[in-house]
């Protein structure tokens, strides 16, 4: 079943060395992990979300007025907004947040500013970053494209499965 991401991957590296740098990174990859990440509504990506990884920050997001909907997302409608939503649930101590259309996890990864989240160019830059600092780190696999949303293991391989049918989605269009 992930053949082709074996192979796509093997290509690289035998291509570029053992040194894998953002530019190395499939274009069809990034797009079926926006693809999987992104709030989808229609036809539309909505890059204005948040969203929250833990039961117990929903709840107190709850508590200080945040309106949560769909189990763990905050809409915020345009990137001044998602900021300062941000910056507010920081300050209550909700830290552990994804953000914007790839869902870019601020507790493992910075970036230069909180409008990269939600800017749709820099957070697409980001994941390339992310994704080969990963695979330098743990080598080209399945699993370590599955460490963008997950380093556990059922989580990975349940992420890794959807992310392998939307990139064959793509390659079939």
């Amino acid at each position: 079943m992930y053949k082709y991401l074996f192979l796509l991957c093997f290509s690289f590296i035998s291509l570029f060395g053992s040194k894998i740098t953002s530019n190395h990174i499939p274009e069809e990859l990034v797009t079926a992990i926006m693809m999987n990440e992104c709030l989808i509504e229609g036809e539309y990506c909505n890059p204005y979300i948040i969203g929250l990884n833990r039961k117990k920050d929903i709840k107190k997001a709850k508590k200080n007025g945040f309106n949560v909907k769909k189990r763990r997302i905050i809409y915020c409608y345009n990137e001044n907004t998602c900021v300062d939503y941000v910056k507010n649930l920081n300050k209550i101590g909700i830290n552990n947040l994804d953000l914007g259309p790839f869902q870019i996890n601020t507790k493992y990864h910075k970036l230069s500013s909180l409008y990269d989240y939600f800017n749709y160019e820099k957070s697409r830059n980001s994941v390339k970053k992310i994704l080969a600092t990963l695979i330098n780190r743990h080598g080209y696999s399945w699993y370590t494209i599955g460490r963008y949303h997950s380093g556990t293991k059922k989580l990975n391989q349940k992420y890794c499965s959807k992310l392998f049918k939307t990139m064959k989605k793509i390659r079939d269009n």
